[in-house]
């Protein structure tokens, strides 16, 4: 959550239909979910799971469509009745922690188990939780806890911690000015060379080389963008 969608330039022009929920919103209705990573790539899977990928839509055109109606009567309850259903089927399907990349839900127990992995590794950077605590604190051996990475994420437990930490970084490079080893020591990296040696595998640029190439003033951004509004009762047709 919180990230912006993948934009492919093509020869048409993109339509993007932007929906803004309150976090908040979302806290009160799932307070259990507190790490939540939406993985809905339909170019990848919408072929093996179709119906999932147009009950979503159609929730979507519905909300929208909700939206587009005059105010009156029961409108905000309405809209909150849809956008409670809408995100119970996010969550519930969408959810990278209950599907991985694939298109088979882990089991409920895995997935308490991935909620907790996820919370350890992202709630604080500084930290280097060792595989080893993590397992006791799960309570599974830590054989079984590597493997259960391995298999489901296709990489290793310290792997996915390096990636967390990166991208982190990666976020701090753009939108801020820190210097690399005030960022470094924030991503819990004890020495800058750390965070170059990850960051590099990670995005195959060295921290100030991803700066460079990818942050942008505002005056860049502004010049580059190009824009025009479209009615919401034209997304719907595009939705269905």
């Amino acid at each position: 959550m919180g990230e912006l969608p993948r934009i492919i330039k093509s020869h048409k022009d993109n339509e993007i239909l932007f929906i803004h929920i309150d976090d908040s919103f979302y806290r009160n209705l799932l307070p259990a979910d507190r790490y939540l990573f939406i993985y809905c790539c339909s170019a990848y899977h919408e072929a093996e799971a179709p119906e999932k990928y147009q009950n979503l839509r159609e929730q979507i055109a519905r909300l929208v469509r909700a939206l587009n109606d005059n105010p009156c009567g029961d409108y905000s309850k309405n809209i909150g009745n849809i956008l409670t259903t809408l995100l119970n089927y996010l969550t519930y399907n969408f959810d990278f922690l209950r599907w991985g990349y694939g298109t088979t839900a882990f089991d409920e127990k895995r997935v308490e188990r991935l909620q907790q992995i996820a919370e350890r590794v992202s709630s604080d950077y500084q930290m280097n939780p060792g595989l080893k605590k993590l397992a006791a604190e799960i309570d599974i051996s830590p054989y079984h806890l590597s493997h259960d990475i391995k298999e489901k994420f296709g990489d290793t437990f310290l792997k996915l911690l390096y990636y967390s930490k990166c991208e982190h970084a990666a976020k701090l490079l753009l939108s801020t000015g820190k210097r690399i080893v005030d960022i470094a020591l924030e991503c819990g990296f004890s020495d800058p060379k750390y965070l170059i040696k990850h960051f590099k595998q990670t995005f195959q640029h060295s921290p100030s080389e991803f700066r460079k190439v990818y942050q942008a003033d505002a005056k860049t951004l502004a010049s580059q963008a190009q824009y025009r509004d479209v009615l919401l009762s034209d997304a719907i047709k595009s939705l269905l």
